[in-house]
């Protein structure tokens, strides 16, 4: 199958997952861990 034309069905594939409200959403992103101080556990830092 030519490239163009598996980017045609996944593009269709990928809209009718959002049109059925199955598509996968926004992944979060971690950009750093703080160490855990005094009796709280660990921070993380999400992009946005």
């Amino acid at each position: 199958m030519p490239l163009d034309r598996l980017t045609d069905v996944l593009d269709g594939h990928v809209r009718e997952l959002e049109r059925k409200g199955t598509a996968k959403g926004a992944e979060a992103v971690v950009t750093a861990v703080e160490m855990p101080r005094g009796k709280r556990g660990p921070r993380i830092r999400l992009e946005g």
